[in-house]
């Protein structure tokens, strides 16, 4: 359940180390070895009540090594996945064919590009990577930003994820904010010794509302049937 989150890029530009900044956690192997990470690594968050399931993928380069390659395309089948996709450059570093081909793997994709080493010397080109984060994977404050731009994207994209959690929380407390007022309404035409098909109305509406977030809605049949001999004293 959550937002499909792929984390990418070439290797050794710091994508673990965003990985374990997001999570709060040193859950990915983190070393100046490009080629470390060869699998991919999962976790779960949560952003400002979006829920992320993050991957860390294996560096995408050509390689010649047997398990390293596995993990490259492991890596590009993730990519046809997520929802969205977080790209990382290497301020550090000049772009090579890797980069370019991880740019064109994922035009057509809701992406979040993201610069990281900001605390090292400028290397790379950016003027060809369009809307960009410069960060630093160590800076709570960039990280902090970075959930931010997550939060906007998500957002502003409105990227679909039936089976997000938070989408079901959110459609429930909705369902049950309707029924609490539904019900209030009720009481108030009790109190106010209304007829009971006016009552009625309101107790169906509760009725309905609370049956939806459990995916059983009554038929109107039903809900006549029930309230036809409903009385007040009961």
């Amino acid at each position: 359940e959550g937002i499909t989150t792929a984390i990418i890029g070439k290797p050794n530009v710091g994508k673990s180390s965003i990985l374990n900044a997001l999570l709060r956690e040193d859950k990915a192997i983190v070393t100046d070895i490009a080629g470390t990470t060869r699998d991919i690594i999962e976790g779960k968050i949560n952003v400002g009540g979006i829920v992320l399931n993050l991957i860390d993928t294996a560096g995408i380069r050509e390689t010649s090594d047997v398990v390293e390659k596995i993990g490259v395309e492991k890596a590009k089948k993730v990519l046809n996945v997520a929802s969205l996709i977080i790209i990382v450059f290497d301020f550090s570093t000049k772009l090579n064919e890797n980069d370019h081909l991880i740019l064109k793997l994922t035009e057509d994709k809701d992406r979040i590009i993201v610069v990281n080493k900001s605390d090292l010397p400028k290397e790379i080109d950016l003027s060809i990577l369009g809307d960009y984060l410069l960060l630093s994977a160590f800076s709570e404050k960039d990280i902090n930003t970075l959930e931010k731009k997550i939060r906007e994207v998500t957002n502003l994209k409105n990227i679909d994820n039936k089976e997000a959690t938070y989408v079901t929380s959110i459609r429930a407390m909705t369902k049950l904010k309707l029924a609490r007022e539904n019900l209030d309404n009720a009481l108030i035409s009790v109190r106010n010794k209304m007829p009971i098909d006016i009552i009625s109305i309101d107790l169906k509406a509760a009725w309905r509302a609370l049956g939806e977030i459990i995916g059983e809605v009554s038929s109107e049949e039903l809900l006549d049937e029930m309230f036809a001999n409903f009385c007040l004293g009961k």
